[in-house]
């Protein structure tokens, strides 16, 4: 890149906007910062290290996003509902992941915005039927989203980041998908996500067992990058980010030796208790389907898109536990 562009960000109050918009403003770029109350712009500043034009938007509303889009150069829609937790309804979670994408590639498409980067999820990539597990899975994976047993959050984007290529296709738009892991690095304050909500329960002690599950995962730090970077970036790349398959025991251990205080268990939970218990528990049952799944991700596009390789977690979630612990 470059020269200096005009972006916009949705959802640059989040957790990964924060990050991304930090990451546009350090490499020059002016901001738009999509958010439902224009009055948090000058927190969102303070947490982001620079100033943001604040856009009032409603991913289920209309109004605005014409005239938010009006000399832009680029979109980085990093907006979309990361339930904490499995949510009251599927379509809470569905609604406005996949009208949200609609509503800011038509309106990108309207306004002639030649680029659009998405942040999707590897939750869109890691349950298609029939894959087998000893092979990597690839940009050519997709969730299927008719599986029932498919989680509202993994169905929500896999459908938007569909959505989001169907018009790009269709208007011109050179697109983008970025599918991280699990996000782990400290918050730029902000509202909470699930990442950070895991971190929180296991310095809390909350789950006394803990189930045998890997957390694919990724830095905060390099999602952001790679959002800027694939500015310019092949149309049409699908960037899949996963430095590590990490089982949530280390993780847990790591918050331990990170935060002095932290309750985190040391003790596992069996399998046949965690599929018990998911018989009346939606949260417990979206875990239960991933015991002992360890899944592979081909790395080498993200690393070429970052120039190098992706970083390791691990020291990503220790800063995370300590951020949270009022520790860093």
């Amino acid at each position: 890149m470059t020269r200096a562009l005009r972006l916009l960000v949705t959802g640059a109050g989040g957790y990964v906007g924060r990050h991304v918009t930090a990451r546009a403003l350090a490499e020059g770029h002016s901001v738009r910062a999509s958010m439902r109350d224009p009055a948090r712009a000058a927190e969102i500043s303070g947490a982001v290290g620079g100033p943001v034009e604040p856009a009032a938007l409603d991913l289920l509303r209309d109004a605005g996003w014409d005239a938010a889009m009006a000399g832009i150069d680029a979109v980085l829609h990093t907006a979309s509902p990361v339930p904490i937790g499995a949510p009251r309804r599927d379509d809470d979670v569905i609604r406005p992941a996949l009208e949200g994408t609609r509503r800011v590639m038509e309106a990108a498409a309207r306004a002639g915005v030649p680029r659009v980067v998405v942040t999707s999820s590897i939750a869109a990539v890691l349950n298609p039927r029939g894959k087998d597990l000893a092979e990597f899975f690839t940009a050519a994976d997709w969730t299927d989203a008719e599986d029932p047993a498919v989680r509202a959050y993994a169905r929500a984007k896999t459908l938007a980041e569909r959505e989001a290529r169907r018009i790009a296709a269709e208007a011109g738009i050179a697109l983008v998908t970025i599918n991280p892991g699990v996000v782990f690095g400290p918050p730029r304050g902000g509202p909470a996500t699930s990442s950070l909500a895991l971190i929180d329960r296991l310095i809390r002690g909350r789950d006394p067992l803990l189930p045998r599950l890997h957390i694919p995962c990724v830095t905060a730090e390099d999602v952001a990058e790679a959002h800027l970077n694939a500015l310019d970036a092949r149309d049409g790349a699908r960037i899949l980010m996963v430095a590590g398959s990490v089982p949530l025991q280390e993780i847990a251990a790591l918050v331990r030796q990170a935060v002095p205080h932290a309750r985190a268990s040391r003790l596992t939970a069996p399998d046949w208790a965690v599929r018990l218990v998911a018989l009346v528990s939606p949260s417990v049952r979206a875990a239960a389907g991933g015991l002992g799944r360890v899944e592979r991700v081909e790395t080498a596009t993200a690393e070429a898109l970052l120039g190098r390789e992706m970083v390791d977690p691990r020291a990503a979630v220790t800063a995370t536990a300590r951020a949270l612990a009022g520790l860093a």
